[in-house]
């Protein structure tokens, strides 16, 4: 069963470094995101509307709330059954709408034996179907369950009803699909042990986990980005999302041992059964670490100098990716390189060279400046686009944060130090402990 991922979020949360390309995911960036205890900073409620002002005039009992926030034009609906929609109106691609829809998935507590059915359940379900224009998929990542996909415009209320049915009704595209290098390292930073990442996929046991954990559409949060007026979404919203209901095995729900998501304590490594047609070296790091934007902000600036010490040192002609968030205090970061020579010793050498010149310095003062204005434009650049906004907004409203920070972040790149990079280095990326996954090439 072929992978299929949009680019738009190129880990989302949650797989962002994929060889492969995610459906609307992060992303590349994960779909992880900042922890509740990240600088309490609240945005000020906004002013009452009259419903003469809004949009559309709706029966009662169906939208318990909505608010609008006007320096960053996003607005937010509680419907009564619980569901929670986010829009961002751009205009950036015109006549194309995007979502993601996320709720708790938890892949740090499933049972070991049962990690690699509920990874492949949530990537067999329907992936890679176009039902008249609307592209939809799943995955599993983290502590997240996502459901992405987009639509023409004019497609909005059918992008809606099969993201719920995406999780009502799963069409499973096939029953023995194989993991791939970025759901490998998920459940490697997850805490699964490598002896996992070889179990046999049960079909069976895989239907029972998705419906468990996607089975209730009235747990997600609907994010939406695109060219859409929010009178549109509102009307699709209220026609699709207030009827909907939780499948039987989400009501029932499922016994799991639980744990705590852990921090990396040895190294893992895993070389991949298969073989690819390119050669794959993805690699990850967990580690306690105060949740804050700022931190984020250095961690961004410390997978900038990361990625540019691998393409200078390496001396190979390879396509890198550094990419990192946090999740609760902990902080997470991965790098991918593929490309000819990246399944091999040399190469693994000379990455953890790369490291370990980066924890025994502060970056140089041309090399910290390069960095922050690399950092500062991608930054900018994202927020004018739909994958950047989604990413930001997966992030804020999952924890109740101010989305201005999304537009502050670039003044919180400009103030990283040196020092704080280095501090950060010493306390990600511990060369002794990582997770690695190695795909061979043929």
């Amino acid at each position: 069963m072929p992978v299929w991922r949009f680019s738009l979020i190129a880990v989302l949360l949650l797989g962002g470094c994929s060889a492969s390309q995610r459906l609307a995911a992060p992303p590349a960036e994960p779909v992880v995101t900042g922890p509740a205890r990240a600088e309490p900073i609240r945005e000020p409620a906004p002013p009452e509307v009259s419903k003469d002002e809004f949009w559309s005039a709706l029966p009662p009992g169906i939208v318990e709330g909505r608010s609008l926030f006007p320096a960053t034009d996003v607005t937010e609906w509680t419907l009564a059954n619980g569901v929670r929609v986010v829009l961002r109106p751009s205009l950036s691609e015109p006549r194309r709408v995007y979502l993601v829809a996320y709720a708790v998935g938890r892949l740090a507590e499933v049972t070991d034996l049962r990690a690699v059915s509920a990874v492949l359940a949530a990537r067999a379900a329907g992936v890679g179907m176009n039902p008249g224009g609307v592209r939809i998929g799943s995955y599993l990542t983290g502590d997240l369950a996502v459901v992405v996909g987009d639509a023409s415009t004019e497609l909005l209320g059918g992008l809606l009803e099969r993201a719920t049915e995406q999780m009502t009704r799963p069409e499973w595209a096939g029953v023995n699909p194989t993991l791939d290098p970025q759901d490998a390292l998920s459940l490697l930073l997850s805490g699964h042990p490598e002896t996992t990442l070889g179990g046999s996929f049960n079909p069976g046991e895989a239907a029972a986990f998705y419906e468990a954990h996607f089975g209730d559409p009235r747990l997600f949060t609907y994010i939406l980005a695109g060219d859409v007026l929010p009178s549109e979404v509102e009307r699709q919203a209220a026609n699709t999302l207030t009827s909907v209901r939780a499948s039987m095995q989400a009501v029932l729900g499922v016994s799991e041992s639980t744990r705590p998501a852990p921090t990396l304590a040895r190294a893992a490594v895993w070389t991949m059964p298969e073989y690819s047609t390119q050669a794959s070296f993805h690699l990850g790091f967990r580690a306690s670490l105060h949740a804050s934007y700022d931190n984020l902000a250095g961690l961004k600036i410390l997978a900038d100098l990361l990625k540019q010490r691998v393409e200078t040192t390496t001396g190979r002609d390879v396509d890198v990716a550094v990419t990192m968030d946090f999740d609760h205090d902990v902080a997470e970061l991965r790098m991918t390189a593929n490309g000819p020579g990246t399944d091999d010793g040399d190469f693994r050498a000379m990455v953890f060279d790369a490291i370990r010149m980066l924890r025994a310095s502060e970056p140089t003062a041309r090399l910290l400046v390069s960095a922050r204005a690399s950092v500062v434009a991608e930054h900018e650049q994202a927020i004018q686009t739909n994958s950047g906004w989604l990413r930001w907004l997966v992030r804020l409203f999952r924890y109740h944060h101010d989305t201005r920070e999304a537009l502050r972040f670039g003044q919180r790149i400009r103030g990283v130090s040196a020092v704080r990079v280095h501090d950060l280095a010493r306390s990600i990326i511990d060369p002794d402990r990582y997770a690695l996954v190695i795909q061979r090439s043929e």
